[in-house]
């Protein structure tokens, strides 16, 4: 069942992805099945390390990484301590430390 116009529904797959969201029915979360976690692993202990820059007060370097991980599609909220990544993986900033 439709109910909704071809406009909306470009819309809503747009947003949907823009999100984070899969328009797919599926639950699953980035993380699990083949090689998801190994990927959340990587972007944690490069979160990690760049943390680790700020506090040393090495911005040049931190901010490298930063530009790495945005290519990779990672945004990381340094206010809440949080980042989240494709597929909705996610986890926090200084998270592999304790």
């Amino acid at each position: 069942r439709q109910s909704s116009t071809p406009l909306v529904q470009a819309w809503l797959g747009i947003s949907c992805c823009a999100m984070g969201y899969s328009k797919s029915r599926s639950r699953s979360r980035g993380g699990r099945g083949s090689g998801g976690g190994d990927e959340r692993d990587r972007i944690q202990s490069m979160v990690d390390e760049r943390e680790k820059l700020r506090q040393a007060r090495d911005f040049d370097r931190a901010d490298k990484i930063r530009d790495e991980l945005r290519d990779m599609g990672v945004y990381i909220d340094d206010t809440g301590l949080k980042w989240r990544g494709r597929d909705g993986i996610e986890g926090d900033v200084g998270g592999g430390s304790g």
